[in-house]
This record gives C-alpha cells, sequence and structure tokens, in this order.
C-alpha cells in the first residue's frame, strides 16, 4: 500500500532478520498512546506499527508454537 511504503522501509531496516511475517496494525497514536483513527485516515499524524505477534522468522513457520513463545521472538526482532 504506497500510504505507507516510507514506514515499511523503516521498518525493514530496523528489524534483525532477512524474512518475517508480523501481525499487526498501522496507527497513528495520541500523546497517550492511543490509537486515533481519523487522524490515521487523514495523514496528519505520523503512523507507526504495532505487532502483536510473528508468524513467520527465517523461513520457520512458528504458528504451532504458544503466543507467548512467538511474542519472545516477536521481542527480538523489534525495535
Amino acid at each position: 500500500m504506497r500510504r505507507f511504503d516510507r514506514l515499511a522501509q523503516q521498518l525493514g531496516a530496523v528489524l534483525d532478520v532477512d524474512d518475517a511475517i508480523r501481525d499487526g496494525e498501522v496507527i497513528a497514536a495520541d500523546e497517550t498512546g492511543r490509537p486515533q483513527f481519523l487522524e490515521l485516515l487523514r495523514g496528519t499524524w505520523p503512523p507507526t506499527f504495532v505487532a502483536f505477534d510473528v508468524i513467520l522468522l527465517s523461513g520457520t513457520d512458528l504458528r504451532p508454537l504458544p503466543l507467548h513463545e512467538r511474542r519472545r521472538g516477536l521481542q527480538g526482532i523489534m525495535p
């Protein structure tokens, strides 16, 4: 999606893996960290990616693992 190309490039630059599939959301957060959907649609606030889960990491399917283990893997690759 063109709207978030810059965010995708920034995220790709800080990840410490060659390939990964993450589950998450793109949000525009207010000063308290709460998502503000209208600001995201308007493009008035910068988008941020909030990751919840990692499904594939360096070619390994992590879906069989419990969520707490997948999140540990996610914390290892996300800033």
